[in-house]
């Protein structure tokens, strides 16, 4: 992929956009989500550590505490608690099926903007905390989520293999 421009990288639009296109990717939503509900990861880390690497960012461990600890909010009262109830309500055989088709488009929609959020509150600090340096995503991914995390790995294969 071709590095954002300077202009871009100050938008969190675009960095919302660039989020969006590469989770759209082959192979990356599955993988992005096996991730989320295996390990516990966050998609929208995953994804800033790709494309801060792509930015020439380098991201350390201690980084990503500041990282998680900036989005927890947002997490915890937004993306989550609706997550939740828009698997569940999705599962929920006693609703009639149009009420539950409607309530998880609406819920959908909800999450996806909680998402965004995230989204740019990582671009804020990503660009704030990332040092200049050539690295590997895998480089910024292992600092977030561990050396040692087979999903890290399994994404990060997809990641070389939707290019």
């Amino acid at each position: 992929m071709t590095p954002l421009t300077a202009a871009e990288r100050a938008s969190a639009a675009a960095f919302i956009q660039w989020c969006a296109r590469t989770y759209s990717r082959p192979g990356m939503k599955e993988a992005c989500l096996a991730a989320q509900d295996r390990a516990g990861l966050n998609v929208n880390c995953l994804l800033a550590a790709v494309w801060a690497a792509e930015q020439g960012l380098a991201l350390t461990a201690e980084d990503w505490v500041h990282l998680r600890a900036a989005i927890a909010p947002i997490e915890d009262e937004a993306t989550r608690p609706i997550r939740a109830l828009r698997r569940s309500i999705q599962k929920n055989q006693q609703l009639d099926p149009d009420l539950r088709g409607g309530l998880k488009r609406l819920l959908l929609y909800a999450e996806l903007r909680a998402e965004q959020a995230v989204e740019a509150v990582l671009h804020a600090e990503v660009l704030r905390r990332g040092r200049p340096a050539t690295v590997a995503p895998e480089a910024n991914l292992a600092a977030y989520a561990g050396e040692n995390c087979a999903e890290i790995e399994h994404f990060a294969a997809v990641l070389r293999d939707s290019e």
